[in-house]
Parts: C-alpha cells; structure tokens; sequence
C-alpha cells in the first residue's frame, strides 16, 4: 500500500455477485491443493466463517432448478464413447448452469455445495430409474462418473460416495461399459510445456494427460490472465500439445502469434499456484470457458501437482506477491528514462516511487514489464482510491502516463498497443476487445467502454 494512500479495497478484495465462500467439502487456496491436500470430510476455515456469519449454503434457491436443468440434459452423454469425451461433456454441462447463476440475478453461489446437491439428485435419479419408477438412469449415471473426474479430490469423494450407494444396483441390472471405471483417474504423466505472451500478461500452461492404460491420452490447457490478480481465462483439453498452444494463441490474439512452446522451470509454473479458483473471488463477468473449466481446472492441478512429485519436483510453493517487493530498480530506471525525455529533469520522487510500489505490489514474475491495456486500467482505478487531497497522490497521476509508456517501451510493445496504454492510463477507459475474458451479455446495459469505479 501506498504511503499517502487511504484505506481501501485489498488487490484481493471480494467482487462476488452474492457468492459464499468455498463450499462444503472443497477449499482451494494452493496451500491445500499442493502439499496438504484436505481429507475428503474438510471444510475451508473460509466457508465455515461464512456459515457463521449466517451464510445458510444449504438452501440457495437455485440449487434444485440447476441440478433438474443438467439431469433433464444429461442425454448428451450417452453419446460419449470414451472417458475424455464424457469428461468433456460434463464439464460443458454444469458450466452452463454456472454462467446462468453468474450472469443472473441470483445470490449464493456456492457452488461446491451445489455439486453435492446434484450429485445426490444424480443418484436419486439413478435409482428411481432403476426400480422402474422414474424413467431412464443410464444417463445420470454416466453425469456422476464425470463428475467424479472433474471434482478435486473431496468432490471426487462426494461423487463417489454416492456412486457407492446405488452401484449394487445398477450392476445386478445392466453391465455399463468397461471405460467409465477409468473416469475418476485421469493423470499427468508428467509432459509440461509453456507459452507466455510477449507483451500481454497471459500465459499458457499444458500439461499432457491419460487416463489408466494410457486410455485417451490428451492435455489439458490452463490459460492464465495476471492483468489483476492471476485468474483462469479459459483451458480445457486438447489432442496433443500443438493443437492446445494453436488454440491459446486464437484466445490471446494478435501478440500471441509467434509464441512457441517451451519446457518450463518450476519457478515458471508459479502462475498456477497463484490461481484464484473459488467462489469468494467471482467477478460476474466470467464467460463460458472459464465456468466450463471452473472444477476441472483446480482437479487438473492438484494430478498435475501429484505427478511432479512422483518425479521429485512438484509445483513451486506459493509465493506472496504483496511481501518483499523490489521496487528500486523500477523507480531509477524510471526516473532515467524520464530524464532524457525532458531535458534532464526528473520526475518527482514519491510520486515515482508510490507508481513503482502500486505497479509492482501482486505481479506475476515475469509480467512486471507488461502494461495491457485491462491492466492499466486497473491500477488507474488503484491509484485514484488514493487520498485526493494529497501532493503525492496528484504527482502519481501526472506521471501514471509515462509510467506506462516507460514500461511499454521497455518491454517491447508493438507502437499502437503501447498508445492504446497509455490513452487508458490517461483516461481510465478501455475497450473489452483489449482483453477479451470478461463476458458483460448478462449484465444490463453494459456500457461498450469500462470506466473504473468512483
């Protein structure tokens, strides 16, 4: 935090459109995920405080309506002949009905909890189906295998406890196909590679998959935004590696063109563990691919992170990126390259040094250098919860422009990339086509340029 600034919202501050906070048998922090993984029957610290406060996660209202929607169209998994491809459908399932919930007017979204409730729904169905009173069951049945291989681990537990319940059943009836017992194990063998966009702080982490036998081998493509805190843009699976990086460089653009994979160090890989999967950071403008992803995503990390160990590596542990932060290289690089724009003179020093602080506090390794457009915005929007009345805070947003073109600059930005910058920083506006992750089509007259809040 800035010296002159007042209090304000924590970079992490909640912008959940009446989410809860984790759910009833997941938690997400890295802490858990990679190298303390939650026994089957824990609840996050976090979810427990919301239920406290008087969060009721049980009694959401649109619990039951979502689970009825998914089983009423869960037919379009008896076209899956192979365990990536049930998978697959599953995902696109259930993240339909979260993209409505998001993009609704609707409070408690805990969708943690939700997946218990159709879980449980699922089963019921199965066994209703089975004793000749409620219609078909195969397909529900075939919907808790797949949710069972995109749960992390305590979903995973979820899913097949309640498989356990009805699986006598289902088996003295019928003899369902062999590959739905390859579902809830899909594994990293071990392959990673990298893409990181040269100007845009987005990058892409593959990782190559294969269920038991080496049954349907595939990666799995995490693509990451760091233009604010480190989020899931998109991902999903993919043949083989070079049609996941094909499909990265499509959902990134034009400075994304010549990016080629590489193998990655395990510092490199820090952008996954500073992911922020759960439902106390929603946003409200998630778009399809990332509420497609939102289970799986966190799933394929924890195999991921499981494997790696296997090898003697594992993912880095997570890092604070608001501790420790080195800013004197900023700020003297800075002031020389201001200097000799303006004939000697330098720019003022706090002023300087509280941009350096602001920049730098919360970036990725490795995308300090990189002033996208969305990410300008953001820290116009930081720097303006600053105390108005304060000389600091008035220097700051005098030089906040050629901050940005000092950064685009060294960082090698294509010349209209770099105006499209610094306009922002100057403006506070940009366009949703600078960074296209955010879907605004269920909000109500969304505007077609995005101004910072007040």
């Amino acid at each position: 935090m800035s010296p002159v600034s007042r209090p304000r919202k924590s970079k992490k501050a909640k912008r959940s459109k009446g989410g809860g906070a984790g759910g009833a048998a997941v938690s997400r922090g890295a802490d858990q995920l990679f190298g303390g993984v939650p026994l089957p029957g824990q609840r996050s610290a976090l979810a427990a405080l919301a239920q406290g406060l008087g969060h009721d996660r049980e009694k959401a209202d649109w619990y039951a309506e979502s689970s009825a929607r998914v089983l009423d169209e869960a037919g379009v998994l008896l076209g899956a002949d192979g365990p990536r491809e049930l998978e697959d459908a599953t995902a696109v399932l259930l993240g339909a009905r979260l993209h409505e919930r998001v993009h609704g007017d609707v409070g408690g979204l805990w969708f943690s909890a939700w997946f218990e409730q159709l879980a449980q729904a699922a089963a019921e169905q199965v066994r209703a189906g089975l004793e000749g009173d409620g219609g078909a069951w195969e397909a529900p049945w075939r919907l808790l295998h797949g949710m069972a291989s995109i749960g992390t681990p305590d979903l995973r537990a979820v899913a097949l406890r309640v498989m356990n319940g009805v699986q006598k059943q289902v088996r003295r009836a019928v003899q369902p196909p062999d590959w739905l017992r390859l579902l809830p194990k899909p594994t990293a063998t071990g392959e990673v590679r990298l893409l990181r966009d040269p100007c845009l702080p987005r990058i892409g982490v593959m990782a190559e998959f294969a269920y038991p036998g080496g049954v349907d081998r595939h990666v799995y493509l995490w693509d990451v935004d760091a233009c604010e805190i480190p989020c899931l843009a998109g991902g999903g699976t993919h043949e083989d590696f070079a049609q996941a990086a094909a499909a990265w460089r499509s959902a990134v653009g034009d400075t994304a063109g010549q990016c080629a994979p590489h193998v990655p160090d395990q510092a490199d890989l820090q952008c996954l563990v500073q992911l922020d999967l759960g439902e106390e950071m929603l946003r409200g403008t998630e778009n399809r691919g990332q509420l497609d992803e939102w289970y799986r995503a966190g799933r394929r990390l924890y195999d991921l992170d499981r494997a790696l160990r296997k090898c003697g590596q594992g993912l880095p542990p997570r890092q604070s990126l608001y501790t420790d932060v080195e800013t004197q290289w900023a700020e003297e690089a800075f002031g020389e390259w201001y200097a000799e724009r303006n004939g000697g003179r330098r720019p003022e020093t706090e002023g300087a040094a509280a941009l350096a602080e602001e920049w730098l506090e919360g970036a990725l390794p490795g995308t300090e250098l990189q002033p996208s457009p969305h990410r300008v915005q953001h820290q116009y929007a930081l720097i303006h919860d600053w105390r108005p009345d304060h000389p600091v805070t008035a220097s700051a947003h005098a030089l906040f422009p050629d901050w940005v073109r000092f950064l685009a600059e060294r960082g090698g930005y294509p010349e209209a990339l770099a105006e499209r910058a610094a306009t922002t920083a100057t403006t506070g506006e940009r366009t949703p086509a600078d960074c296209p992750i955010e879907d605004f089509s269920g909000l109500e007259g969304a505007p077609d340029r995005l101004r910072p809040p007040e």
